[in-house]
């Protein structure tokens, strides 16, 4: 609900501000949000990672599932966003393709 508020204090142009139908599934949110390459990314306690474009539309781009809750920010260096899990480190390849579980290495 947090993208609702925002929205809706900052829309000033005569347009309709995000609905909560835009915004269905955003909840339990601990960690912060993070962006990169025009996109905002926010995980979530349920353990989904949502991806918003960023601009002045709405636009949700995917729920992307990690299988567990996740409470860290998602780290972003170069091509890779690592995200802490509640048991495993997973780090994410921009570009798509499988997630590598590097939570071996350092248990």
């Amino acid at each position: 609900m947090w993208i609702t508020l925002y929205w809706r204090r900052t829309t000033c142009n005569g347009e309709a501000p995000v609905s909560d139908e835009d915004c269905s599934g955003f909840r339990r949110f601990s960690a912060s949000a993070v962006t990169a390459d025009g996109r905002l990314y926010f995980p979530s306690e349920d353990g989904l990672i949502y991806v918003v474009r960023a601009g002045p539309k709405f636009e949700l781009l995917a729920r992307n599932d990690m299988g567990e809750v996740c409470m860290a920010t998602p780290a972003i260096f170069e091509d890779v966003m690592l995200v802490g899990t509640r048991t495993h480190l997973l780090a994410l390849l921009n570009g798509g393709g499988p997630h590598v579980d590097i939570s071996p290495q350092f248990g």
